[in-house]
């Protein structure tokens, strides 16, 4: 359910139920625009120029973290 029909489903039902909208922002991996542009981008591109399979993103960040 998007946002905007929960927002108007609960003005609809007012007396309904008082359980809060809990809205999923995407879960999962969500790395940040810069990171991918300096990092991600440049890593991608020295993988094609060597030839070698790149890794997951998840996993190339996370590789970054250690």
């Amino acid at each position: 359910m998007s946002y905007v029909k929960a927002m108007k489903w609960n003005r609809r039902h007012v007396k309904g139920t008082r359980q809060p909208v809990i809205m999923s922002t995407g879960s999962g991996f969500w790395p940040a625009h810069a990171w991918l542009e300096r990092e991600w981008w440049t890593y991608l591109e020295r993988c094609k120029a060597q030839g070698i399979e790149p890794m997951e993103c998840e996993q190339y960040y996370r590789s970054q973290l250690r």
